[in-house]
């Protein structure tokens, strides 16, 4: 079977080169006139060998698909599209004289997205996410031995006689207490709470008479619910936590 064996439909585009949408009907050849070395399909949903792609009346025919695109060694003033389907075709097509650069994303085939919290770096590969969970300890434990106060994303507590809880679903990336004070009288205590356990520099209780301070820099795990207790009046509490 002769390649131009068929009725042609022309087209012609007009300068200057610019991006033009066709619809090859079935079984159709189509031609545009137009002066080109290049040519590139920026958009078209068809499989490879339904379109076929001529660019002289003696040369082979090519097969493009969306995203391809094809460099000529000289200027030729036609293109013939072939239409072999028994379907109508439409694609999108970039054609003109020299190199035609296209920065759009174009991803094939699937792509696995973990959803998490956007503070929180998770990736499927196993190795990967060891060397990130490696790293963020590592920040930590420098964030921990820092004597400075983070102030950015930090979330302020100034209670007295309440409590403020922090749920383990809130704290789903893991947070850092910047810093939280603490205190004693002869029958209560205030302070920092993780796991419903009071976090002080010390074992201080009930018995020990009245004392007060701070901590600083606690790392409280992902998962974990935290709390700020002030049982009366007489105990005032002030923290700083921040959610990572």
């Amino acid at each position: 079977m002769e390649y131009f064996d068929k009725p042609i439909v022309s087209g012609t585009i007009q300068n200057p080169p610019k991006t033009e949408i066709l619809t090859i009907k079935a079984g159709e050849l189509f031609t545009v006139g137009y002066d080109y070395n290049y040519i590139r399909v920026t958009e078209g949903n068809y499989a490879a060998g339904e379109l076929e792609f001529r660019f002289s009346s003696t040369g082979q025919p090519a097969n493009l698909v969306n995203g391809q695109a094809i460099s000529l060694p000289e200027v030729v003033k036609n293109l013939s599209i072939r239409n072999s389907t028994g379907e109508d075709i439409t694609l999108t097509i970039f054609i003109g004289i020299g190199q035609i650069y296209d920065d759009r994303l174009s991803v094939s085939g699937s792509i696995a997205v973990v959803n998490a919290p956007s503070t929180t770096l998770n990736v499927e590969d196993a190795a990967t996410q060891a060397a990130i969970t490696a790293l963020r300890a590592a920040l930590e434990s420098a964030i921990e031995n820092s004597n400075s106060i983070n102030l950015n994303g930090t979330t302020f507590v100034d209670i007295t006689n309440s409590t403020t809880t922090v749920s383990s679903g809130t704290n789903s990336g893991g947070a850092i207490i910047e810093f939280c004070t603490y205190g004693q009288n002869s029958t209560d205590i205030c302070g920092l709470k993780v796991n419903n356990k009071f976090i002080t520099p010390r074992n201080i209780n009930t018995n020990s008479g009245n004392s007060n301070g701070i901590v600083r820099k606690v790392i409280v795990p992902s998962g974990v619910s935290f709390a700020f207790q002030s049982p009366n009046t007489s105990l005032a509490l002030s923290a700083a936590y921040r959610l990572l």
